[in-house]
């Protein structure tokens, strides 16, 4: 499947949460990858954090891919990050962080529960799954995404942790304002669930925070256990 390139308004808005998100959580650390949909802006989701000095990982899954990447966060003003060349998805020389990102992933890997479960595992305070919007795809009359990722998420980032947030990316910019005003908060282009119609159907992506700092033994061993399994393809 090809990879769609985000807009300059999404791309931001990916940032901007993200950042937010480890500001939120305390991370020192963030990993993204190895797979990523994003095109172009593969591996630049952490810009804004690197900007603040989080270290920053970048898995990527070919070698040629990592002088393209360091330029870009170069480019955005901050230092270059570390980047590592996996074999596979869910390889195991991953490294750990305090919060791991994943952009769009579901369409690209066939067990892509495993591989949600995989990067909550090295996760040591928080996971955001970033997806695309299928009813907007609908909407603007493309094909449908792949997998229609987020009707079959919800069970396995519950696995995964605890579910603390589920926003609307890229919304357009006259739907958020309203959207926002009616809820008393600042008009930006992120829209926290549940909304309504006009926002569901136009924004760019669905953003999903977990917490995955186990909180008990039972549970650590619980995570890693479901990190181990593989997921089951029928179910995409």
């Amino acid at each position: 499947m090809k990879e769609r390139e985000l807009t300059d308004r999404d791309r931001a808005a990916v940032q901007r949460f993200v950042d937010r998100v480890a500001l939120l959580y305390g991370a020192q650390s963030l990993l993204e990858g190895p797979v990523d949909g994003a095109g172009r802006d593969r591996g630049l989701h952490g810009l804004l954090a690197a900007r603040r000095g989080l270290r920053v990982i970048v898995a990527l899954p070919a070698p040629e891919q990592e002088a393209r990447v360091r330029a870009g966060y170069v480019r955005g003003g901050a230092t270059a990050p570390e980047t590592r060349v996996v074999l596979s998805p869910l390889d195991d020389s991953l490294p750990t962080a305090d919060m791991v990102v994943s952009f769009d992933a579901p369409p690209y890997v066939p067990d892509w529960q495993g591989y949600i479960a995989r990067l909550a595992s090295l996760a040591g305070k928080v996971l955001v799954v970033v997806v695309r919007n299928p009813q907007r795809l609908a909407f603007m009359g493309r094909a449908a995404h792949q997998g229609r990722e987020t009707l079959g998420l919800a069970p396995v980032l519950w696995a995964s942790g605890r579910v603390r947030e589920h926003a609307y990316l890229g919304v357009p910019r006259v739907v958020s304002f309203l959207a926002n005003v009616r809820r008393g908060r600042a008009p930006l282009d992120l829209v926290q669930a549940p909304a309504g119609a006009s926002v569901r159907k136009t924004a760019a992506l669905h953003a999903f925070v977990v917490e995955t700092a186990p909180r008990t033994p039972q549970a650590r061993r619980r995570r890693l256990a479901l990190a181990a399994t593989p997921g089951d393809p029928s179910d995409v």
